[in-house]
C-alpha cells in the first residue's frame, strides 16, 4: 500500500475566481487502498470509487499478452468472456486457429473465478495471474470515471470540448483538494492547480465552457423527452438534472458577474415539457384504471 503524506492547500483567496485543475494519470491504484483512504477522509457513499468489473479486468489481462503470443481475442456473446485464436500469416490471408476460451464465473466470492476451455491449456496459469492483479486495481479509465464524479460534486466545467482542463469555482476549490487527497495518497497520479483571476479572458473561457455544457445537456434532455419512451421515474430524473443545472447557473452568475437568464429559460422550458409528460402519463394511467 502506497502512502504519500501531503498537506492540503488552503484555497480561500478572495481575489481568485477559482482554480484551473488538471492531472496526469500514471499507472494503476489498488482499489482497496483507495477505498480505505476515501473512508478515512469521510467521503460520502455517492463519491466512493466503484470496484473493478470482472469484464474490464479480464480485458485488461490481455494487455500486451495477445501480441506477445500472437493471439487475437473475440468477445463471447453468451457470457462475459473471450475466445482466443492463434494468428498465422498465410500467403493470401490471415488464418485464425482456436486456442482456448476463458470466461468469468460468478461464484459469490469477492474475486470472480475464471473458467477455461480447455482447462489444461498452458496459458491458463498466466491469464489467471494477470486477472487477479487486474481485478484488484483501478486503471486510468476507472480513475477518470471516478474523477468525473468529483468534478460534478464541485460544479466544475470543462474548458475544452475534449476535457483535460477544468475550472473549479473558488467556493469549491478546498473541497476539490479534499476529494482528490485519497487518490494522491494511494497512487502515483499527479494533480495540478492554476490560480484563475477574474480577468476578461478567464471569464470568457468560463462562460464559453458553461454555455457549451448547458447546450449539450439541454440537447440530451430534449432528445430523451421527444423520444416519448421515458417513464415517470426517468422523466423525474430529467427534471432533477434541470435543477442541478439551475443550481450551477446560480453559482456561476457569481463567478462571471452576469445573469444567465437565457440558459435558465432554456432549462425551465425543458422542466415544463418533462412535467407535462409526467402529468399526461398519470392521466393515461388513471383512464386505464377506470376502464
Amino acid at each position: 500500500m502506497l502512502i504519500r503524506a501531503e498537506s492540503l492547500v488552503a484555497c480561500n483567496d478572495a481575489n481568485l475566481a477559482g482554480r484551473i485543475v488538471y492531472w496526469g494519470l500514471n499507472g494503476t491504484v489498488e482499489y482497496e487502498s483507495l477505498k480505505e483512504a476515501c473512508v478515512a477522509a469521510d467521503l460520502p457513499d455517492r463519491l466512493m470509487p466503484f470496484p473493478p468489473t470482472s469484464d474490464r479486468a479480464l480485458k485488461r489481462s490481455f494487455d500486451g499478452f495477445l501480441s506477445e503470443h500472437k493471439l487475437v481475442a473475440r468477445a463471447i456473446k453468451q457470457m462475459p468472456g473471450y475466445s482466443l485464436f492463434k494468428e498465422t500469416q498465410q500467403p493470401t490471408r490471415v488464418r485464425l486457429t482456436p486456442e482456448l476460451s476463458v470466461y468469468v464465473r460468478d461464484v459469490g466470492s469477492y474475486i470472480p473465478q475464471l473458467t477455461f476451455t480447455p482447462d489444461d491449456h498452458p496459458l491458463c496459469k498466466e491469464i489467471r495471474k494477470r486477472f487477479l492483479f487486474a481485478i484488484s486495481e483501478l486503471d486510468s479509465v476507472a480513475v477518470s470515471a471516478w474523477l468525473n464524479k468529483c468534478l460534478i460534486e464541485v460544479e466544475a466545467i470543462s474548458l475544452r470540448p475534449m476535457g483535460g482542463f477544468y475550472f473549479v469555482p473558488r467556493q469549491h476549490t478546498q473541497r476539490w483538494m479534499e476529494l482528490i487527497e485519497p487518490l494522491k495518497q494511494t497512487s502515483h497520479h499527479r494533480f495540478y492547480t492554476i490560480p484563475a483571476l477574474s480577468t476578461d479572458d478567464v471569464m470568457a473561457a468560463v462562460l464559453d465552457g458553461l454555455t457549451a455544457e448547458a447546450s449539450r445537456v439541454a440537447e440530451e434532455i430534449e432528445v430523451d423527452i421527444q423520444s416519448g419512451g421515458l417513464g415517470k421515474r426517468a422523466l423525474a430524473a430529467r427534471i432533477d438534472r434541470c435543477d442541478v443545472m439551475n443550481r450551477k447557473f446560480a453559482t456561476y452568475e457569481g463567478v462571471v458577474n452576469t445573469k444567465l437568464d437565457t440558459l435558465r429559460t432554456a432549462f425551465a422550458n425543458l422542466q415544463v415539457k418533462a412535467s407535462t409528460m409526467v402529468l399526461l402519463a398519470e392521466e393515461e394511467k388513471t383512464k386505464e384504471k377506470g376502464r
